[in-house]
C-alpha cells in the first residue's frame, strides 16, 4: 500500500475538525491504520510504502513517520519501483 505524504495529508491528519466529510474521514482512517501497524510491527512498515512529495514541508510530517524509511518523489523513484517489483516477484505463485 502506497500512501503519499503531502502538506494536505499532514494538515488533514493534524486537524482538530470533527466534520470534514468523506475525504477527511478516509485520510484519517488510512493514517490511523498505518500508525497502528507501524507501532504493532516494532516501528517498521510491513505493507505500506510512504512517499513524500517535494512540496511537503518536512517539519509538518508526523513524528513517527520521520523515524521510518520513506521515499522522496521523484528523487527516489528508482528505489520505489524496485520495491514494487520485488513485492510483485514475492507474490508470484510457485505452483502455477
Amino acid at each position: 500500500m502506497v500512501f503519499v505524504v503531502s502538506d494536505g495529508f499532514c494538515r488533514d491528519v493534524q486537524s482538530s475538525a470533527t466534520l470534514g466529510g468523506d475525504r477527511l474521514d478516509v485520510t484519517r482512517h488510512v493514517y490511523d491504520t498505518m500508525r497502528s501497524e507501524y507501532v504493532h510491527h516494532r516501528c517498521r512498515h510491513r505493507r505500506s510504502v510512504p512517499v513524500l512529495l517535494p512540496s511537503t514541508d518536512f517539519d509538518s510530517v508526523p513524528c513517527w513517520l520521520k523515524n521510518t524509511n520513506f521515499y522522496l518523489w521523484p528523487k527516489h523513484y528508482q528505489e520505489l519501483f524496485n520495491v514494487f517489483y520485488n513485492c510483485h516477484e514475492n507474490l508470484k505463485c510457485t505452483e502455477c
